[in-house]
């Protein structure tokens, strides 16, 4: 069973910064709604994120016409665009 990430205080701190200063080293695909607040919460992070955090970064898309609930907003477009990343990993 997977490690419970906490949920209050100074042991969420203590977890979440457990992970400073880690990449993702991993082929990653970043999908997200065009309207979704969080991708513009913290300037500069989305940014961060695609520059240094994920170092196997194959794409990054806003979809438009979807929010918080992409995949449930716009299902087919989500589905076209896991099959593209799948493909890629799958070439490399």
């Amino acid at each position: 069973m997977g490690k419970k990430v906490g949920t209050t205080g100074i042991s969420r701190r203590r977890e979440l910064d457990s992970f400073s200063g880690r990449t993702i080293d991993v082929p990653s695909c970043y999908i997200a709604g065009a309207s979704e607040w969080g991708v513009y919460q913290s300037p500069g992070a989305f940014e961060t994120m695609q520059k240094s955090a994920c170092t196997r970064l194959l794409g990054v898309h806003l979809v438009r016409g979807a929010g918080h609930s992409v995949a449930e907003e716009q299902p087919d477009e989500i589905n076209r665009l896991l099959s593209e990343f799948l493909q890629q990993v799958k070439e490399i």
